[in-house]
């Protein structure tokens, strides 16, 4: 009876802390950049975005074109990038989710989809975005690395004993 309650109650709690179905949100650079406030509107792209923090949800992001340089400069919204990169479908926190589960804790692609299923609601994430996720993973933590590089040599030459 306990556990029966607290699954009851697990999933109570889970839908309502999702946003809800067919939630469409805005993002425009205008709003948190007075600077851009009169910048024509280039185009609006739409997409599906999957994060493990909101949920799905319809992202509009208002492009305006940056009118006062001679380069084709577009603004976009910051408060998009921070959550998913520029034209994917998956955000951070999702590819975080499926390559630490891939590669820190060696778990099968069938398992990852078995747990985001039962414990996160996302039942329609195909196995091949999963394996793109997964290869995403990889790639950002590359970048991280190569970012990462020259701080971590400069640490390594003022140890005496070690060798970059």
């Amino acid at each position: 009876m306990v556990n029966e309650l607290q699954k009851n109650l697990k999933e109570q709690l889970t839908a309502a802390s999702q946003l809800p179905q067919q939630a469409e949100y805005t993002f425009d650079s205008r709003c948190h950049e007075p600077e851009n406030k009169y910048l024509p509107i280039q185009k609006t792209i739409r997409r599906t975005v999957t994060c493990l923090e909101y949920s799905t949800f319809q992202a509009r992001e208002v492009l305006r074109k940056n009118t006062e340089t001679e380069s084709k400069a577009v603004q976009r919204s910051s408060d998009l990038q921070t959550i998913v990169a520029k034209g994917h479908r998956y955000a951070y926190d999702m590819i975080a989710f499926v390559g630490k589960r891939a590669f820190l804790d060696g778990r099968k692609l069938t398992s990852i989809s078995e747990e985001l299923i039962q414990d996160k609601s996302f039942s329609n994430i195909p196995f091949s975005s999963l394996y793109d996720c997964q290869r995403k993973f990889l790639f950002f933590l590359g970048e991280l690395h190569r970012q990462a590089a020259p701080k971590i040599k400069e640490y390594l030459q003022k140890q005496s004993d070690v060798t970059w």
